[in-house]
């Protein structure tokens, strides 16, 4: 159980003794060996008390009520939130994976970079949040591999000679293929530890070429160039596309500040988004997130600014996504925010 899930049920003004408590945990615990990508936004939702479909608030209830039978199954939003915020923690808690990568992405992208002033379980953000930077240190290290097991091959030709008729020419077939097999796992062993290193190195290098050449991965424009809402929507996209494994790389939100380091002013949200529609007018990966508009809001933004145009999206903006247009960011949050949209959207499609 986590350290602080009967404090949750206090600030919620629910008492339970201990008991009824790991009833809960129980169903929570039920629930997450589920949890799947498409249960995701809907989790993150009922955590920050968002409309969430029906169909997942069912799921949730049933695996509290196949716990405990007598728990009530309506009038219960508030303890449902708990039990999101409670699968979020827990997902979080274990070994990396990539459901636990999206849960961590999908709430760091909810929270919009503070924009989101709405009442949740700190601690399930806190976890959350250290997630992602355990794991993308983590997922991007190159760990010892273990060594391989070698065979004694004399105490195997002994055994072998005790109990064959022709012990002589049982020996020596016997010694070229214990040596045939440690040949190739040691070069198995070596191959691997190539790959790895070299897919670890690859995504370094490619974002620091990037980053110093100080053009847009296409190489159409330079940084200098770009307004700052450009900047943030072109060092977003770019970076995604140089991120090899999710969930992104530590230093990400310092890569992008060197992408926008000109800008000294916050911008709006109305800003960002216009800017880059002014810029872009190709096909774009990320357009059909009209699912996800509160967990995506920038993503979002620009897609409802595609079809209805400069300063006619606000509106469907505000009241999809629980922000306002208006609301300011520094230019490196901004950027830092689209990036993890980014990585979102990629966990789910994966």
């Amino acid at each position: 159980m986590h350290r602080s899930f009967a404090d949750w049920y206090s600030q919620a003004s629910l008492t339970f003794d201990g008991d009824m408590l790991e009833l809960r945990w129980s169903a929570i615990e039920l629930f997450v060996k589920k949890l799947d990508s498409r249960h995701v936004p809907d989790l993150i939702r009922m955590f920050y008390s968002r409309p969430t479909s029906d169909s997942f608030k069912e799921e949730l209830r049933l695996a509290a009520k196949e716990i405990d039978k007598t728990f009530l199954m309506n009038k219960d939003d508030a303890e449902l939130s708990i039990l999101a915020g409670g699968a979020i923690a827990l997902t979080v808690s274990g070994q990396g994976s990539k459901i636990a990568d999206s849960v961590a992405l999908g709430v760091s992208c909810m929270e919009a970079k503070g924009l989101r002033r709405v009442g949740r379980i700190q601690g399930v953000v806190d976890d959350a949040s250290a997630y992602l930077t355990t794991e993308s240190i983590r997922i991007r290290e190159v760990s010892e591999l273990p060594p391989i097991v070698t065979v004694d091959v004399a105490k195997a030709l002994t055994a072998l000679k005790a109990s064959t008729a022709d012990p002589e020419a049982f020996s020596v077939a016997g010694e070229m293929a214990f040596r045939n097999l440690t040949t190739g796992l040691e070069a198995f062993d070596e191959a691997i530890r190539r790959v790895v290193d070299d897919l670890n190195n690859q995504e370094q290098s490619n974002i620091l070429w990037w980053l110093f050449g100080e053009r847009t991965l296409d190489q159409r424009i330079k940084f200098q160039d770009m307004t700052v809402g450009e900047a943030c929507f072109k060092g977003a996209d770019d970076l995604q596309s140089l991120t090899t494994v999710l969930p992104g790389p530590r230093a990400a939100a310092a890569f992008l500040a060197r992408v926008v380091r000109l800008a000294k002013v916050k911008l709006s949200v109305a800003d960002c988004v216009e800017a880059f529609h002014t810029i872009h007018n190709t096909p774009w990966g990320f357009s059909s997130v009209d699912h996800l508009a509160d967990c995506c809001p920038l993503l979002y933004g620009i897609s409802k600014c595609t079809e209805a145009g400069a300063g006619e999206w606000s509106g469907a903006f505000s009241k999809q996504t629980g922000l306002r247009s208006k609301d300011m960011l520094a230019p490196n949050d901004m950027a830092h925010q689209i990036y993890q949209e980014m990585l979102f959207f990629r966990s789910l499609g994966d």
